[in-house]
This record gives structure tokens, sequence and C-alpha cells, in this order.
């Protein structure tokens, strides 16, 4: 015999663009809405607790101005997390005990930037040596990770 376990959830009152999970986070990338949700692009984490529920309050936000934060990719075995936001991806680290994070590097990820053209996927590979992007115009990047961490770009 199973036991089931019922859904867990909460809710925002704002759209959810991408979310990932890291460690007992969940990193959320939300916001805009227009006129029927009004507020702010931002990633967020909620903490997850026990029986698999999430924290009431917010650990963390980081606000944006224009930029729509729309990927969330994560490298689980540092604790850093990154963001695709029109022309650059931000990288992140993650405080297991407080989950708040602090931004390490910002990555430009085109020359030239275009409102037309801009960076929708960000992605570490599974072993954490490297990190590729893309954008609408087709350009796929790639680079040694460490590199970047070290040298934001």
């Amino acid at each position: 015999m199973s036991s089931k376990i019922g859904p867990r959830f909460k809710y925002l009152e704002q759209p959810i663009f991408c979310l990932c999970i890291l460690k007992d986070y969940v990193l959320i990338a939300s916001g805009g809405g227009g006129k029927k949700f009004g507020v702010r692009n931002k990633i967020v984490s909620y903490k997850i607790i026990k029986n698999n529920q999430f924290s009431e309050e917010m650990c963390h936000s980081a606000e944006f101005e224009n930029e729509i934060p729309v990927f969330i990719s994560c490298l689980e075995n540092e604790n850093i997390f990154s963001t695709c936001l029109d022309n650059i991806t931000i990288f992140y680290k993650l405080d297991l005990s407080t989950g708040i994070f602090e931004e390490m590097v910002r990555l430009k990820v085109m020359n030239n930037f275009c409102a037309d053209i801009y960076q929708t996927v960000c992605r570490f590979d599974i072993k954490g040596v490297y990190f590729a992007s893309g954008s609408t115009d087709g350009i796929l990047k790639y680079n040694i990770k460490n590199k970047i961490l070290e040298s934001g770009n």
C-alpha cells in the first residue's frame, strides 16, 4: 500500500516565468503581469520546509527595473545559479542557511544588443565545468565556468 502525498502549493499572485530547485530552496523568476498584477520583475527564493511545503515568507529577492529574468539554471554542488536578462547572464551564490543570494558576476552575451534579439536560455553542464547560453538570433555561446566566475567574461 502506498501513501499519497497531497499537492503542496504557494500562490505568489504574480506570473512565474521559470524556476529551479537548489538544495532546500526554490528559486523563482517572476513579475510583470501588466495591469493584472503590476509587480516588478524579480527573482525570489523560498525555503522548502517540513512536509515539502514552502515557508510563508520569501527568503530573499532581487528586483530588475526593465529586464525580465526569463530562465534560471542551477549548479547544485557549488550553490550557484544564473539567470538570463536581455543581453546578460547574472551569476549568484546562494547562502543555504538564510536563502539570501548575492550577485557574483555579470556576463555579456551579445556584442550588440537589440530589443528583438535577446538571451533566452543558459545552462551549466551536469559536472559544473561548462556553461552555455543561447539567444533568439540562434547564436550559442559556451565557456568554462571557472573562467567566467573568476574574470567576469
